[in-house]
């Protein structure tokens, strides 16, 4: 059996700074940090919904989970699956020729399902309807021993007192509905066959729901609780919830999969936008470079979260609800240092001793820029856009705060807005703690992994 393939090409000059970058103990914790951030971003769904994976009902087996999942969980999913599938492939040492075509089908084919997909939104909730039915199934007890004592008044008192304490689910209600109908059979063998009947029922129900297999959190980021603000640990909730029972590590975890696609959507059209004006500036000089500097000049005077929040404000509310439209917004305004940054490598690289003598031995421009200035300017756009990217998270946290982020869709930076009355009327600390810490330590670990990849491509360490 061969040996698996090396990732990068041993002794070249990539293989040599990724053995730099991961020589550092922070380099290593900061991109395992971030690596399980984009893991839980992409696995989100999987990991905290109230939705079951997979459950048996009357029909057959169900698949709930998958059939509600939005057009970004399916997105998400391809990439995912294509940048395993790239791994796999240059650890075995397939043929490239085979692979690439299956690489570059994968995330196609998420993106048409993703633009066909309408998520089946069902107004059940299956952890809500647990519960009630739980409820329900506790009641029956008392109700059996009342329909045995032939005395209907404590019968209406018990029914009246659980429809108040459960008045915001419709499963306990409907239930409650169908043994208040009880009541008015008078024959008492005909009222208890068919109270058993209703019993059994929601006995085989509960049962299935308790029996389905559910995501390691079994709650969803908009899924209201009658408990209301707990903290954490009660009620069922890891990390407490909000003050209208949303769990907090259900929405953390949905909120991570909005901070990555913004930083991650943002990080690379600031690479795209600094690596194309920066070369065009430093390569051409002369007008052209005098334009494009002044451009970034006009960019880098404006205020960037006066313009951020102008653009939210006036935007149609249908682009409002795209995580991608924030990362775009944020790119157009952060690339110019990028540009600038690469503008100055492109001069210093080509008065280089090597590029001269390319030019020497007869080398075209254009096989010069593309095979040897472009690969030395590579590594000043990455570590451009690793330490844009924990500006952006700042950015759109602040955004969220202000009620300008991405709308419908949970965010760090809205948490920490919504902890605020929380936190001085009910001293619920946990709200601004947890997505406090996240906001933190996502900006220190893509501050940390900009210092040390910079450290790792200087030609000179």
């Amino acid at each position: 059996m061969s040996r698996p393939r090396p990732l990068l090409a041993e002794g070249g000059s990539a293989a040599r700074a990724w053995a730099r970058l991961t020589a550092s103990g922070a380099a290593l914790i900061a991109m395992t940090s971030l690596g399980l951030l984009v893991l839980i971003a992409a696995l989100a769904p999987f990991l905290s919904q109230d939705r079951p994976l997979v459950i048996e009902t009357d029909e057959g087996t169900s698949w709930p989970l998958f059939a509600a999942m939005s057009r970004g969980d399916i997105l998400w999913l391809a990439a995912l699956t294509a940048l395993l599938g790239a791994y796999l492939v240059r650890r075995l040492g397939a043929p490239w020729r085979l692979a690439l075509p299956v690489l570059l089908i994968l995330p196609l084919i998420g993106i048409g399902l993703a633009l066909e997909h309408e998520p089946r939104h069902e107004t059940r909730r299956y952890r809500a309807e647990e519960s009630g039915r739980g409820a329900v199934a506790a009641f029956d007890l008392r109700l059996r021993s009342l329909l045995a004592a032939g005395d209907d008044e404590p019968l209406r008192s018990e029914i009246a007192a659980l429809s108040r304490e459960r008045r915001g689910s419709l499963v306990v209600l409907e239930a409650l509905m169908r043994r208040a109908d009880l009541l008015d059979e008078a024959d008492p063998d005909r009222r208890r066959a068919a109270f058993e009947t209703l019993r059994e029922r929601n006995l085989i129900e509960l049962e299935r729901l308790r029996d389905a297999v559910y995501p390691i959190n079994r709650f969803a980021p908009d899924q209201p609780d009658f408990e209301g603000l707990v903290g954490p640990e009660g009620g069922g909730h890891l990390l407490g919830s909000d003050r209208e029972g949303r769990d907090l590590l259900a929405r953390l975890v949905h909120g991570t999969r909005l901070a990555m696609t913004v930083a991650v959507g943002a990080g690379a059209l600031i690479a795209l936008l600094g690596l194309a004006v920066g070369l065009l500036a430093g390569w051409f000089g002369g007008a052209v470079d005098w334009l494009l500097e002044r451009l970034c000049e006009v960019v880098l005077c404006l205020p960037v979260l006066f313009v951020l929040v102008a653009f939210a404000a006036y935007l149609p509310l249908a682009w409002r609800t795209s995580s991608l439209t924030t990362a775009i917004f944020i790119g157009l305004i952060l690339w110019p240092n990028a540009a600038r940054l690469v503008r100055a490598e492109v001069m210093r690289t080509k008065s280089a001793d090597f590029i001269r003598a390319a030019e020497a031995m007869g080398l075209s421009r254009r096989r010069i820029f593309v095979r040897h200035l472009v690969p030395n300017v590579l590594g000043s756009v990455l570590v451009a856009a690793s330490l844009a990217a924990g500006q952006v998270i700042l950015i759109e946290a602040t955004l969220s705060f202000l009620g300008l982020g991405v709308q419908g869709a949970p965010s760090w930076g809205r948490i920490l807005a919504e902890s605020r009355e929380a936190a001085l009327l009910d001293s619920a600390w946990h709200l601004a703690l947890f997505p406090g810490l996240l906001v933190f330590g996502v900006v220190l670990c893509f501050n940390i992994l900009g210092d040390r990849l910079r450290d790792a491509l200087d030609p000179r360490s």
